[in-house]
């Protein structure tokens, strides 16, 4: 079962571990590609209303846009 599922169902996803000093394992999701910026931004918003953190990147990915 995947948290915010609703907002991310249709999207291509991986996770990513991430070791931060005196903080300890983190795991980022991170999501797209998407095509177009404002999908992008709408989309982490949507995860910021439901209390989740979200930042949108530019990506130097090459695969098939999903939105």
């Amino acid at each position: 079962r995947i948290k915010h599922g609703k907002l991310l169902r249709r999207i291509g996803r991986s996770i990513q571990k991430v070791e931060l000093p005196d903080r300890g394992t983190f795991y980022r999701v991170l999501t797209g590609p998407i095509s177009i910026y404002d999908r992008a931004y709408d989309l982490c918003n949507g995860l910021k209303e439901e209390g989740q953190d979200c930042l949108v990147l530019q990506s130097n990915v090459t695969k098939e846009p999903i939105l």
